[in-house]
């Protein structure tokens, strides 16, 4: 029998009523907040599920209304910029995902958002960052298919080409994507002068897709750079089918051209010639193509038909070494001797600056190291003045290399679209 008495048991008992009334207020608090935060971000999941339609204008109107009223919520800007990249203004989705992750130190755990800005990123040629963006990607998904092309895509365009290399292996063994990753591995290998690589990769595609079809290239292209390969390696004949199949299913100068060699060196010149045409046909400028329609009449001693063949390119100044070499041998038949050692000048100043290019193009093949690639590629862009390019890869590698004396020198150089800096004082510090 208990012992408790019965004024002990009422004191608990209201205790525990007060306790259970003292729950309901804090579960009626809780549901309080967490309805008026989910009120709260109502917009916000509307701006999302409009992005998951991608209506882009509707979701970036909802963002900047929001925004209107809530100017430093992250998780609003990065819906917007998110909207931007839909739209396709690459450089302000650009800007306020730099924004956000300067201002969050970091960037939130949010892949969509991620993979956004990655696209603006690779779509505004900016290539270094995007490298970093997919990098984290990557971390989270290392067996995401879309992660690994656009990482590889990055990384060949920064020539980097053993961090390349590694992503599209690992992009041909996810399954249904073993062709694209061949068509990016045969790549580069061929970006590296490992031409039978290059024709081992690109083989497995024909081995399992003959067509060629649905790549991330034209069938046509695909063919025509196998049917180089080809040729290079000597194989002229192989060459000559599968560049025929090329110009069936598309007309590229670049395809004529070499078909044109194929056909020569199988001893057929009137279809080498024709092919020659042909590509002139598509590119009225096609280099290769005017030279080797420019040698043909050399030939054949007609050394007056050489030289018109190669005026138009030498007004375009498009002129290689091999091409003022042409010129210089027309005018010898010509017996005009001031224009015969005007072009051979000009044929030994471009060997030079052929050369360099050269150099700078092996030590790129051979680099396995990122910023020293990277600056390489930089060079060479600024060498053939294509400034834009060159600025924006200095530009994002002095983020990670404040330091780096070559590299400001170098992206001193280029800011004033001035001299660089020899090429020499590269090779003694790093090689």
């Amino acid at each position: 029998m208990s012992s408790r008495s019965p004024s002990s048991i009422a004191v608990e008992r209201r205790g525990g009523r007060v306790r259970k009334r003292r729950l309901l207020v804090c579960l009626a608090l809780l549901t309080s907040v967490g309805l008026v935060i989910w009120w709260q971000d109502r917009p916000l999941r509307e701006i999302s599920a409009l992005l998951a339609e991608e209506d882009f204008d509707a979701s970036l109107t909802l963002a900047n209304e929001f925004l209107a009223g809530h100017r430093r919520d992250s998780r609003a800007q990065i819906l917007k910029a998110r909207a931007l990249t839909g739209l396709g203004r690459h450089d302000a989705a650009d800007a306020l995902f730099r924004r956000v992750a300067l201002e969050s130190s970091g960037f939130p755990d949010d892949s969509d958002a991620l993979r956004a800005w990655s696209v603006s990123l690779l779509s505004s040629e900016k290539w270094l960052r995007a490298v970093s963006v997919l990098e984290i990607l990557h971390q989270s998904a290392p067996a995401d298919p879309e992660t690994l092309y656009r990482l590889t895509v990055a990384r060949i365009r920064l020539r980097q080409y053993e961090d390349a290399l590694h992503s599209a292996k690992q992009l041909s063994t996810v399954s249904g994507h073993e062709e694209e990753a061949h068509v990016m591995i045969g790549t580069i290998h061929h970006d590296r002068g490992n031409r039978q690589a290059a024709l081992d990769a690109w083989e497995v595609v024909l081995n399992t897709n003959p067509a060629a079809t649905n790549l991330q290239i034209s069938a046509g292209e695909f063919k025509a750079m196998v049917g180089e390969e080809l040729l290079e390696l000597g194989f002229p004949q192989r060459a000559a089918e599968i560049l025929e199949e090329s110009v069936k299913t598309e007309s590229m100068a670049r395809a004529y051209t070499y078909l044109g060699r194929a056909y020569s060196q199988t001893n057929r010149q009137a279809k080498a010639s024709q092919a020659w045409q042909d590509a002139l046909r598509c590119d009225d400028m096609d280099v290769e193509a005017r030279e080797e329609l420019a040698n043909a009449a050399l030939r054949e001693r007609q050394p007056q038909q050489a030289v018109e063949l190669m005026q138009p390119l030498a007004a375009a100044n498009r002129i290689k070494s091999s091409s003022a070499y042409v010129l210089q041998r027309a005018y010898a038949q010509l017996q005009q001797k001031e224009n015969t050692e005007r072009w051979r000048d000009r044929a030994n100043a471009l060997r030079e600056i052929e050369k360099k290019r050269s150099q700078i193009a092996e030590l790129i093949r051979k680099e396995k190291d990122p910023f020293w690639s990277g600056f390489l590629h930089a060079y060479d862009l600024a060498d053939q003045k294509q400034w834009a390019s060159a600025e924006r890869i200095v530009s994002d590698m002095l983020l990670q290399h404040p330091d780096a004396d070559l590299l400001r020198d170098l992206a001193e150089s280029i800011r004033q679209r001035n001299q660089l800096p020899e090429l020499s004082r590269l090779m003694g510090k790093q090689y």
